[in-house]
């Protein structure tokens, strides 16, 4: 390989020459005008003519290119300067002048011309400055001037040779100098693993490194003269083979270099490659820089498929489902977008365990996948959520595809460990057609309604839907506000002694102060809190202000000191491992006996809490009592009552409100409490809102009742007042007699 070497302004000689040559002529021509000015007549026109010709010369050293030239092309200059100097003894005799003129002379000769030349020029140089000087100066220095000549050659040789001399020894450590840059730049092109290749302005290949064979296999002295166009064309990816042609036809503009990656076929298949086109050094041509990337173009590859690919089932994930949407929507095609959301997956995966959940959301995966074809697309958003995207579906075929997607999940799975699991799935439709912001996120509020609508069905989307998820959005962010915010509540309902009407115990109704909608009951946000996983924060909140506003009531009030607080938890705290620890630690922070706490759990929960028997008889052992809620309205099981150990059965009021006109009611009421009685149970009837109705129940035989009869929910404040009224109503035996 050869490379034109980087030019050194340092060592350009010639170009020195030249502006040396400049500086000094001209200053020799200022000096030939201040000589003859005073002389006057001819000999002023002479020197003038002469400080012209030096000032010419001058310029021309300075302007001219002579360091691009050959040296033959300042040769002119010498006899120019001979003939000037000639011209200038001819005006004036001063030897001054003349000296200064033939030392320049002599070293403009040593620096731009081979050495020995100036022995060429030596006569030249002594008619110049002899013939002047014999005819113009005075008799009387006319001999020894003469004898001068002769010394005024050699001296003008010698000082041209020395200069000469050095000038050769420059150049010489300057080609050497070159000649190792040279060389170690070839080594570095010629051993380095990235490609070099040079074109000629026609784009012809002028040279390749031998990197070229070691990275594709290709013999790199085998293109030299090839056309680059046609190298691309038999080696590249015909797919990307005219982009590329188009982009090197515009070619590198100097200075900036265009960067392009080019799939190239190698001795192993087809090869990545960076390649950076830029100017050569002499704007002739362009340098191709290329590097084999191949291996991190397969890493940001599979770094890419990672990053859009759910790990689980390998489908894509929402955000390659959402640049499908864009580039079908981009390009004016219509799309139809199916939500699906596995319904009741936590309980599947929660009796499979993780492996199972996983091989269910595989086979899922799997079915879906076999119903669509390109250009549509299945996709898994995260969890037990998938995404089928119809490109080029309206409406219709929306919906059609969509009962197909029900149909073929409902079928019972193949596999052994499977064989027992049951999938249905809640779909929501949405597409172009909806008009909506965006139709992933607008089947995703249909997908709610299906669920909202008992899953296994499918539900299209409509603005109200939007409209009422922003509602429930704005009312979960409200619940947490209110939990950490202090805007909960707790307010309580006296329960009583049917027959004296006494206070037995007071039930704990949490309540939320809402800051526009005023006081809510618990069913305005309690299945909301439920659902963001929050009821573990709010039963602990219950349990301590319970148990902290009884202890100070009982503290300033001894007509309480009896009464028993209830409040209700639920199943998922029963089953956390510290509950029983946590209840002790709040009865010894409030100062509440255990005996005056009694926790509720309704019937239906009641029927799962197996794993929670041992927490009840640690609480149980201090003192605190259990009592299973609304009775009566689940299945009524006898088993968990024996299994649990209850204390209190409390009766739904739906009892209640017809024990006084339906003969049923009052039956299962009587049988109750009878049982109640038989299974050494306190019975509790809620909901009695009139004098008949507590008659009735005290005749049944019920012990206790709270209602609307003997007050409503009260503030902590208002309790005082209430028992107080309590204490003064007539005794229901009295009134009976």
């Amino acid at each position: 390989m050869t490379r034109k070497p980087r030019r050194d302004d340092s060592l350009d000689l010639r170009g020195l020459a030249s502006r040396c040559g400049a500086v000094l002529t001209l200053a020799g021509s200022a000096v030939s005008v201040s000589c003859t000015l005073p002389l006057g007549g001819w000999a002023l026109v002479a020197g003038v003519s002469v400080a012209v010709v030096a000032a010419a010369v001058g310029v021309l050293c300075l302007v001219l290119p002579f360091h691009r030239w050959p040296r033959a092309a300042m040769l002119p200059i010498i006899p120019l300067g001979c003939v000037m100097i000639g011209l200038m003894n001819a005006v004036s005799f001063n030897p001054y002048n003349s000296t200064c003129f033939f030392t320049v002379l002599a070293v403009f000769i040593g620096l731009s011309q081979p050495r020995w030349t100036s022995l060429w020029w030596s006569p030249l140089i002594g008619v110049a400055f002899w013939l002047p000087l014999a005819d113009v100066a005075p008799a009387d220095h006319a001999a020894w001037l003469r004898g001068g000549a002769l010394d005024t050659v050699l001296v003008c040789v010698l000082l041209s040779e020395i200069t000469a001399y050095l000038v050769s020894r420059l150049t010489r450590s300057a080609a050497q100098l070159h000649e190792h840059d040279e060389r170690r730049f070839a080594s570095l092109v010629e051993n380095s693993s990235d490609i070099t290749v040079l074109l000629d302005g026609e784009g012809r290949v002028e040279y390749v490194s031998p990197s070229l064979t070691s990275v594709l296999g290709i013999e790199a002295s085998g293109l030299v003269g090839a056309e680059c166009a046609a190298v691309l064309r038999e080696h590249m990816h015909p797919d990307e083979v005219e982009a590329a042609l188009e982009r090197l036809a515009a070619g590198p503009r100097p200075g900036v270099p265009t960067q392009l990656d080019l799939r190239v076929r190698g001795g192993d298949g087809w090869r990545v490659l960076e390649c950076t086109l830029s100017a050569s050094p002499d704007s002739s041509g362009a340098v191709i820089n290329a590097r084999d990337v191949t291996e991190r173009h397969r890493l940001e590859v599979e770094v890419r498929e990672q990053a859009l690919r759910n790990p689980v089932t390998g489908l894509p994930n929402r955000t390659l489902l959402n640049e499908r949407i864009w580039d079908a929507t981009g390009a004016g095609t219509p799309v139809g977008v199916i939500h699906c959301d596995i319904d009741g997956f936590k309980t599947i995966n929660d009796r499979l365990g993780r492996e199972g959940g996983d091989a269910v959301l595989s086979e899922v995966a799997g079915r879906l996948y076999a119903l669509v074809a390109e250009p549509s697309l299945v996709a898994h958003l995260e969890g037990d959520e998938f995404a089928v995207l119809l490109v080029g579906a309206g409406e219709q075929e929306t919906e059609s595809f969509a009962l197909r997607v029900l149909e073929c999940l409902r079928a019972p799975f193949d596999q052994p460990e499977l064989v027992h699991t049951l999938v249905t799935a809640s779909l929501g439709l949405a597409g172009s057609w909806t008009q909506g912001a965006d139709p992933v996120t607008d089947a995703d509020l249909a997908m709610y309604a299906a669920k909202a609508a008992g899953g296994d069905c499918a539900r299209v989307f409509e603005p109200d839907l939007r409209e009422a998820r922003m509602g429930e959005l704005v009312l979960r962010e409200s619940v947490r506000q209110a939990l950490h915010g202090g805007e909960l509540r707790l307010h309580f309902q006296p329960i009583v002694d049917v027959a004296s009407a006494r206070l037995q115990g007071l039930e704990a109704l949490i309540r939320w102060e809402h800051p526009t909608r005023g006081l809510l009951g618990p069913f305005a946000f309690l299945p909301t809190a439920e659902s963001m996983g929050l009821m573990g924060e709010v039963d602990r909140w219950v349990l301590r202000t319970a148990c902290a506003s009884v202890a100070e009531l009982k503290r300033e009030h001894p007509v309480a000191a009896d009464a028993y607080v209830s409040a209700n938890v639920s199943p998922a705290r029963l089953e956390e491992p510290g509950f029983a620890d946590e209840v002790r630690a709040v009865l010894a922070d409030t100062g509440l006996d255990p005996r005056h706490l009694v926790l509720e759990i309704t019937e239906s929960a009641a029927l799962g809490l197996e794993s929670v028997v041992d927490a009840v008889r640690v609480l149980r052992a201090i003192g605190v009592r259990f009592a299973v809620d609304d009775f009566g309205t689940g299945y009524s099981s006898l088993s968990y009552l024996q299994q649990l150990d209850f204390d209190i059965l409390k009766v739904d009021k739906s009892f209640t409100d017809h024990i006084t006109t339906e003969r049923s009611s009052t039956r299962l009421v009587s049988v109750i409490a009878e049982l109640g009685r038989t299974l050494g149970l306190h019975t509790v009837v809620e909901g009695v809102e009139t004098e008949v109705q507590a008659r009735a129940l005290h005749g049944l035989g019920v012990p206790s009742a709270q209602g609307y009869l003997y007050s409503r929910p009260m503030s902590p404040a208002d309790l005082p007042a209430v028992i107080e009224q309590l204490e003064q109503h007539a005794p229901l035996a009295a009134a009976t007699a």
